[in-house]
Formats: structure tokens, C-alpha cells, sequence
């Protein structure tokens, strides 16, 4: 396992488009991916057209690995107004439900796991709806960001989570990261 770490501009982009979009109060909208760059020490985020009804038509994971397989066969390339060596990761805005486990009873922290197993998230008493910032930085190295819908943004984040999102952003990254070694040989 990679060490618990994350480049410092990646989570700061991400942890501040996480907080622009709590800015907006907006919810129920398509996931957002974006290219997480530094330029002179300050970090941004480059949203990746990704047009809505390919949002709709797959699960976000599966859209992530399209994208990632058409990067990786050439198929698109990624065009931007900053320099390659500025994107340091990518980041992937989705929506869901969450239990916020800090504010559960030893009781019902004990029981969570049974529910889970049983039923989905939303039908449990303490869900909540979620937005999550998966971040990934060009070590592969991967954290979680979450707002709970009505709260602020959580400066926590979350490492050592496994699943479809996860892996997906990690074949993206990686296709990324191979398109530009590519890239850069053929240029020089």
C-alpha cells in the first residue's frame, strides 16, 4: 500500500472544488472530472468536458474507464492551456449517501456493517446525502474527500478504499501518464 500521503495541490484542488460546489448548493447533478494543476504554488482545477448523457448512461465508474481506454488508445487527447508538467492529478466529483460514523453510537457503529450488507446506504435512518472528491496524484496515490449535504466539507480524508471508482481513476491516471511519456518521446 502506498504511503498514506497525497500531493499537497491535489488535495487542495480537489478539496476546493469540493467546496465550490457546497458554495452552489447544487445536488442532483452529473459527476465533474477534473485535471488538478499547479501553476507557480496555486492549485486548480481543469474541468474535463465530459458531455451529461454519458453520465447517465453508465455508472461513473464506467464512464472513468472509458475515458481512460480512449486516452490510452490515442483516441482523444487531453488539450490544455498549461503545461503538461502542471497536472499533478485528477480528480472525480460524484454524489451518493453516506453515514457519517463519527456521529453514530458505539451501538449502531457496531450494526452498520450488518445493514450494509442487507439493504443500501439511502434507506438507512442516519444517511445522508454525500458528495465525494476521489483524488488520485500522479504516485497513484489515492484519498477521499466528503461533504455531507448541509454540513461544511470535511477537511478529513480518506485512505485505503477500495471499489469501481478507485480502480477506474487509477487506469485514467495511468493512461494519462503514459499518453504524455508518448507524447514526449516523439517530441524529442
Amino acid at each position: 500500500m502506498p504511503p498514506r500521503l497525497i500531493h499537497d495541490i491535489v488535495r487542495a484542488g480537489a478539496m476546493r472544488t469540493l467546496e465550490l460546489a457546497r458554495e452552489s448548493d447544487m445536488w442532483d447533478v452529473a459527476p465533474l472530472l477534473g485535471l488538478v494543476c499547479d501553476v507557480d504554488g496555486e492549485a486548480f482545477c481543469i474541468h474535463v468536458p465530459v458531455p451529461d448523457d454519458y453520465w447517465r448512461a453508465a455508472p461513473a465508474p464506467a464512464v472513468v474507464r472509458s475515458i481512460a481506454a480512449a486516452v490510452g488508445q490515442g483516441l482523444i487527447t487531453l488539450q490544455l492551456d498549461v503545461p503538461t508538467d502542471s497536472v499533478r492529478g485528477v480528480v472525480l466529483i460524484t454524489e451518493g449517501h453516506g453515514v457519517d460514523v463519527d456521529r453514530l453510537t458505539d451501538a449502531e457503529k457496531e450494526t452498520l456493517d450488518d445493514f450494509r450488507e442487507r439493504h443500501p446506504l439511502d434507506r438507512h435512518p442516519k444517511s445522508q446525502e454525500l458528495r465525494m472528491a476521489h483524488m488520485i496524484d500522479r504516485s497513484l496515490t489515492q484519498a477521499l474527500g466528503r461533504h455531507y449535504r448541509g454540513n461544511d466539507v470535511s477537511e478529513k480524508v480518506i485512505y485505503g478504499f477500495t471499489g469501481n471508482i478507485p480502480t477506474a481513476m487509477e487506469e485514467l491516471m495511468t493512461a494519462i501518464l503514459a499518453a504524455w511519456m508518448s507524447e514526449a518521446e516523439t517530441t524529442t
